[in-house]
């Protein structure tokens, strides 16, 4: 999921939890949703982690944040 669209869904108490999760902020989110900022690995982790605790049916992963670092799970699974 994108983290746009994770942003757009989440009520405030999910993004506050998220960013305190992930050790960033929520203006800190909004400036990497809108292609502003970029997140490194450790911090997409990190956010990614916090979606799946905080939102288990809505996560923005790694690959989703950084698909130049991370590959997503169907590229690993078409290379197999």
């Amino acid at each position: 999921m994108k983290l746009k669209a994770w942003l757009n869904g989440a009520s405030e108490t999910e993004r506050t939890a998220v960013a305190e999760q992930a050790e960033t902020t929520v203006a800190y989110l909004w400036q990497l949703a809108g292609s502003h900022r970029e997140a490194g690995a450790k911090l997409a982790k990190r956010i990614s982690a916090a979606t799946e605790t905080i939102t288990p049916n809505r996560v923005v992963t790694a690959a989703d944040l950084r698909p130049d670092i991370f590959e997503s799970v169907s590229a690993q699974d078409s290379a197999a």
